[in-house]
């Protein structure tokens, strides 16, 4: 399984959490990315329930081609296991 590193930072209760979305093509994660101000945003913009993003963010599986972080890929060298 293939592991990221993301930008460290804090989330301060009551404050939107910022969504970025990465492309996969043909197992190569795209390194531009889709930033949404927060969760409701790109629930709207990628047409996912809200449950769903959830689900699926911060987590390295892939859904519908995108993976999907609170916080921007530092490293896009893989490690796998």
């Amino acid at each position: 399984m293939a592991s990221f590193k993301t930008t460290l930072g804090n989330h301060i209760s009551g404050q939107s959490i910022p969504i970025y979305v990465y492309n996969i093509n043909d197992k190569h994660i795209n390194e531009t990315y889709v930033k949404y101000s927060s969760i409701t945003e790109a629930s709207k913009g990628e047409k996912i329930a809200r449950g769903t993003l959830a689900m699926f963010r911060d987590t390295n599986v892939p859904f519908r081609n995108k993976l999907y972080f609170t916080k921007p890929i530092k490293n896009f060298e893989l490690t796998f296991n």
